[in-house]
C-alpha cells in the first residue's frame, strides 16, 4: 500500500513539474510590431514578399498549368503524382483541386506580406529614398498578386490592411473593383520606384514594370485609351524599345 501511495505522489510531482516546464511563453517569436524596427528588418520583409513568385516544389506554384495545360499547348505528363494537373488538362477540375487551393493560399501569403510592409515600413527610421523604394516594391507586388488572382479566380476577397485571423472571413470583391485598386497601386508604385537598379538589385520591379502592369490591367478593363496612356509613359522613360523581330522576345539570349 505504501508503495502505491509513493508512486502516486511521484507521478503527481512529475505531472506538476512537466506542466510548469511546458507552460511558457513562446521564445524567439517576432510579431509584426516587434519585427519591423530597422532598415535590416525592412529589407528582410521586402525580400520575403517575393517568395510566392518562385516556381519550386515548396511553393507548389502551378500558375503555368492553368494556362498551358488548360489549353492545347501541352498535355500532362509525369508519374501521375499530381492528379490535379490531369484534372486541369482534362477540364475536370473542381474547387477541391489541390493546385488551385495552393495557388490561392500562395498569393494571399504574398499579399499579407505586402500589407505588412505598406503598414509598418513607413514607421522605420531609415533613408527616405530606400523606404520609398521598398514601399513601391510592396505596392507593385500586391498589385501583381491580385492581378494573378483575378486571372485565375475572377472575383476574390480584397484585403488592403493587416486583418486579425478571426476577421479573415470576408466576401469576395468584384474583379472590376480589384482592377481599379491594381491601377492605384501601380500608379503609386511608379511614383516611388526607380527607373533601374544596379546589378546587385537586378530583378526588383521598376517604374516601367509598374506602368506596364497598369497598362495590362487597363487592357483587361477594355479601357483602351488608358492602356495607350500607360504605354506612352513606359516609352517616355527612354529605356525600352521593341524587338525588330517579334520572335526575339522568346529567345533565351534576350531575356536579360
Amino acid at each position: 500500500m505504501r508503495q502505491i501511495l509513493l508512486m502516486l505522489v511521484i507521478c503527481s510531482l512529475l505531472t506538476s513539474a512537466c506542466t510548469n516546464i511546458l507552460d511558457k511563453e513562446p521564445l524567439g517569436r517576432l510579431d509584426a510590431d516587434l519585427f519591423l524596427q530597422t532598415k535590416e528588418d525592412a529589407v528582410q520583409a521586402v525580400n520575403a514578399a517575393y517568395g510566392p513568385l518562385m516556381f519550386n516544389s515548396a511553393n507548389s506554384n502551378f500558375y503555368w498549368a492553368f494556362g498551358v495545360l488548360a489549353s492545347e499547348q501541352a498535355v500532362v505528363g509525369g508519374d501521375g503524382s499530381r492528379p490535379g494537373l490531369t484534372e486541369i488538362d482534362f477540364m475536370t477540375h473542381t474547387p477541391r483541386t489541390q493546385e488551385f487551393n495552393d495557388f490561392w493560399k500562395l498569393n494571399y501569403q504574398g499579399i499579407v506580406q505586402c500589407n505588412l510592409i505598406i503598414e509598418k515600413v513607413p514607421q522605420v527610421n531609415m533613408d527616405v529614398n530606400l523606404r520609398n523604394q521598398y514601399l513601391g516594391e510592396a505596392l507593385f507586388l500586391r498589385a501583381y498578386y491580385y492581378f494573378l488572382l483575378t486571372q485565375v479566380y475572377g472575383d476574390v476577397p480584397m484585403m488592403l490592411t493587416l486583418i486579425p485571423p478571426d476577421e479573415l472571413k470576408i466576401p469576395r470583391t468584384s474583379k472590376e473593383v480589384i482592377w481599379d485598386q491594381i491601377l492605384l497601386d501601380c500608379e503609386q508604385a511608379a511614383s516611388l520606384l526607380p527607373i533601374g537598379y544596379t546589378s546587385t538589385d537586378a530583378g526588383r520591379p521598376t517604374k516601367g514594370a509598374a506602368l506596364a502592369l497598369a497598362a495590362k490591367t487597363a487592357l483587361y478593363q477594355k479601357n483602351y485609351q488608358k492602356t495607350l496612356d500607360y504605354i506612352q509613359q513606359v516609352r517616355g522613360l527612354g529605356v525600352y524599345q521593341l524587338m525588330a523581330d517579334y520572335q526575339d522576345n522568346f529567345r533565351k539570349e534576350n531575356t536579360k
